[in-house]
């Protein structure tokens, strides 16, 4: 019993020391601070270099937390040498300049983890709300780029990243500029996991007033109510300024366009 409790001890020390010296030898990026039930955390991410590219800005390699009348405490990340974060800023319940929401019996922090030269994945920093010990880091493939409340969790805005490009294209006889891009998806997060939200997807859509219906939308989208997913990925938008007209199109991936496409048109 005491060998056991020394080790602990040995273990929480070393794990203090650790961390002070992590601290101690890297710079700034960027911290927050999240109110959890009243009681106050402050995460901060910092890196090893002084100097960074512009670019670089806002970007980690070390997460350290700390708790009211605490000393900073690294959190463990699973490969220091490639993987990077920054927060995802923005306003939200929980946090002063991120998005920090409550999950049940935990409370994420969100972040965005570097992913360059595509966009930025989500990741989900995990506290517990009693103690507010650090639990596990929830990396996802989710390309999120706006989040918002929603019970019990948090939705967030997914696009996948399918090449942005701009060209033209014929539609009817007339010659278009035409712009491709992901087609923005909205999930939700909560501690049961991860489900898309069909219904904010046509609420948040850009050209959601162009539409007879959410029902209309949902069909041009590719919704598959039985598999819980959007089958479109790439949104097209066209626009003839001689005609004063616009027109978009939702496809499954990336191929050439045709003139049996079904465009919706509108006028501008």
């Amino acid at each position: 019993m005491i060998i056991t409790v020394l080790s602990i001890l040995l273990s929480l020390a070393y794990g203090a020391s650790e961390s002070k010296n992590a601290f101690d030898k890297s710079y700034p990026r960027d911290n927050t601070f999240c109110t959890i039930k009243g009681k106050v955390l402050e995460l901060m991410i910092r890196g090893g270099t002084e100097r960074i590219e512009p670019a670089e800005r806002g970007y980690g390699e070390l997460l350290f937390y700390r708790a009211p009348k605490k000393l900073p405490h690294l959190l463990p990340l699973r490969d220091f040498t490639s993987e990077t974060y920054r927060l995802f800023l923005g306003v939200s319940p929980g946090c002063s300049k991120s998005h920090g929401y409550l999950l049940g019996s935990t409370f994420g922090i969100l972040l965005r983890k570097e992913n360059r030269p595509f966009p930025d994945k989500l990741a989900i920093q995990l506290f517990d709300v009693q103690t507010l010990a650090p639990l596990e880091l929830v990396d996802t493939n989710y390309l999120a780029d706006r989040a918002l409340p929603y019970p019990e969790g948090f939705a967030f805005r997914h696009v996948s990243d399918v090449g942005a490009s701009v060209g033209k294209v014929t539609i009817g006889g007339e010659s278009y500029i035409h712009q491709q891009k992901g087609f923005p998806r909205w999930y939700a997060y909560t501690a049961s996991g991860v489900k898309p939200l069909p219904d904010l997807t046509f609420e948040k859509f850009p050209l959601q007033k162009h539409f007879k219906s959410k029902d209309e939308f949902l069909e041009l989208a590719g919704w598959n109510a039985s598999a819980l997913r959007f089958e479109k990925e790439v949104f097209h938008q066209a626009v003839s300024h001689k005609l004063r007209r616009q027109c978009f199109l939702l496809t499954d991936k990336i191929r050439p366009l045709t003139s049996t496409d079904a465009w919706k048109c509108h006028a501008l």
